[in-house]
């Protein structure tokens, strides 16, 4: 199992946070400053996490080659390493202060 669905799968209640910088995800994002700057605008997506029954683990490994056409001819992924999230933007600090 991957290091990263080994640690889904430890963490109660499936909780997940996903953490994107600006930086990863426009050329030239953050005027090519490291991702963990401050002022580099950052989005955290949290929610949570489960495995994809077996019955759906087809349909994922489809769904993850129609986006990533490359990953179809390997075979790095193992069944168990297939998870659904849930997830929805963190409130921000702003939006909580007010």
């Amino acid at each position: 199992m991957d290091k990263t669905t080994q640690n889904l799968a430890a963490t109660p209640e499936g909780r997940s946070a996903l953490v994107l910088a600006e930086v990863q995800k426009l050329p030239g994002g953050c005027g090519g400053e490291d991702p963990e700057d401050p002022r580099c605008a950052k989005v955290t997506v949290i929610g949570s996490t489960r495995p994809v029954p077996p019955e759906g683990v087809d349909q994922a490994m489809g769904m993850l080659v129609a986006r990533h056409p490359v990953m179809g001819g390997l075979h790095i992924v193992s069944a168990e390493d297939y998870f659904a999230a849930d997830l929805a933007p963190a409130p921000s600090t702003a939006a909580a202060a007010a």
